[in-house]
């Protein structure tokens, strides 16, 4: 008996300070420590040995062992747990983590879907990585040419700094990448009422707006895409204005498209100027 408890007290601190190194940031020491817990673990304990360990595995580029440990604890808890809870949602996102950087794309975002789904359903409380990994999910649809999928991404992406208060400049990025999304699936009408929204939000924001005259650029191109020439080069014009020597704030893309509006209505003197380079009054 004083045998056993020795042994458990042992295991525990082992995993202890698997977990204490895990948090902070000495992953090469906690992969030690968790490598050593899961070879004294049983039961259950055995599974979250396996769980640090996969996980740091995955940190650090141990990609073989981070496989073989994390589908331990995927079919430990299919077959003999619950899949509603933390530990299997969090084992998705690992998983989907895993083959996204092996380049199983399609087989990681059915995992990261799944993932999500589970978390949402569970109404999980939302940790500070939560929404860098649906933003990185976002990024990944979008990769993938997965347009509807990743308008659902973005648009979570918008309530959630909305709810946190996250800053204006955040969700203005969000609502941009929203609005292209609309205009690549060739759904103009509510690409525009999104850069309606981006409009009115700058008018809002409590920011420097020196910080911001770039997306002035991407604004005034989105316009142009939906045929919202007017408004596109009154934005393209804030962009190259506010554009220097050594910062310019307008792309060659949106350069062109002022310039072919200007000159197809006949603006000669200031497309003339903005062909030399020259400011505009």
């Amino acid at each position: 008996e004083g045998e056993d408890c020795s042994s458990f007290k042992k295991m525990l601190i082992v995993f202890s300070l698997a977990g204490l190194f895990e948090d902070c940031l000495e992953k090469e020491k906690s992969y030690n420590w968790y490598s050593l817990s899961e070879k004294i673990a049983e039961g259950t304990y055995y599974i979250d040995a396996c769980m640090g360990l996969g996980k740091i595995a995955l940190a650090i580029g141990k990609d073989a062992m981070a496989i073989k440990k994390l589908i331990v604890v995927k079919e430990y808890i299919e077959g003999y747990g619950s899949t509603w809870n933390e530990q299997y949602c969090e084992v998705l996102y690992l998983l989907a983590e895993f083959y996204s950087g092996n380049g199983q794309i399609e087989f990681s975002i059915k995992l990261y879907q799944s993932w999500n789904s589970l978390y949402i359903k569970m109404t999980l409380p939302q940790q500070p990585s939560y929404e860098k990994r649906i933003e990185k999910i976002g990024a990944i649809l979008v990769s993938q040419k997965q347009y509807v999928a990743a308008i659902e991404k973005y648009k979570m992406l918008v309530s959630l700094s909305q709810n946190k208060n996250n800053g204006s400049k955040k969700i203005l990025n969000y609502l941009l990448k929203l609005a292209r999304l609309y205009i690549l699936l060739d759904e103009k009408e509510q690409g525009k009422t999104v850069l309606d929204e981006v409009v009115k939000l700058i008018h809002k924001m409590n920011i420097d707006k020196e910080k911001i005259w770039r997306t002035y650029d991407k604004i005034g191109r989105l316009y142009m895409q939906v045929g919202e020439d007017k408004i596109g080069i009154e934005n393209l014009m804030i962009a190259y204005k506010t554009s220097t020597a050594k910062e310019k704030n307008i792309t060659k893309q949106g350069f062109k498209y002022l310039e072919s509006v200007l000159k197809d209505k006949g603006e000669d003197n200031i497309y003339f100027s903005a062909n030399k380079g020259e400011k505009i009054d």
